[in-house]
């Protein structure tokens, strides 16, 4: 089996896996960077702006 765990290209520490849906997200425990795969910015998008519009109320008068 490949192991698919990167390090952080700034501090050299092997990076921590979350889960935001279907994606993973790499991020350094120490830097805070954040590493993601081609495509993945606009669906974490996507999935914020979801989430976000049935907590929208109308405009009443």
């Amino acid at each position: 089996m490949k192991d698919t765990t990167l390090k952080c290209p700034r501090c050299q520490i092997e990076m921590k896996q979350i889960k935001r849906e279907e994606i993973t997200i790499d991020v350094c425990p120490s830097c805070g960077g954040m590493w993601l795969d081609h495509g993945e910015i606009p669906r974490l998008l996507e999935i914020n702006n979801n989430q976000r519009a049935p907590n929208k109320q109308p405009n009443s008068k």
